[in-house]
């Protein structure tokens, strides 16, 4: 009877410690994951704001075709050329 006991207690024991090392172990790659969703959530973030100005741009742009066209051929490529090349330099940063 008192070898079922301690039978009992030392079967109890090793599984409080087993629990324990799992716990630990749950406790890092929840760590973990919350580093990766962080970092993740930051570079969507960033993302994020190096478009602004390239939507403001297309409001802009958008909102000038009547006084682009009333001008001279060479002065309206002057204002969408920056336009074009602005979106060109966004397009290739957000490939890398």
């Amino acid at each position: 009877m008192a070898s079922d006991e301690h039978a009992l207690r030392r079967e109890r024991q090793d599984r409080r410690t087993a629990f324990g090392e799992l716990e630990t172990r749950f406790r890092g790659r929840m760590g973990e994951l919350e580093r990766v969703v962080a970092a993740e959530q930051q570079r969507a973030a960033e993302w994020q704001a190096r478009g602004i100005p390239l939507l403001a741009a297309g409001v802009v742009l958008t909102a000038i075709p009547d006084v682009i066209a009333g001008l001279p051929t060479f002065v309206g490529w002057l204002i969408l050329a920056p336009a074009i090349v602005f979106s060109a330099n966004a397009a290739r940063r957000r490939r890398q």
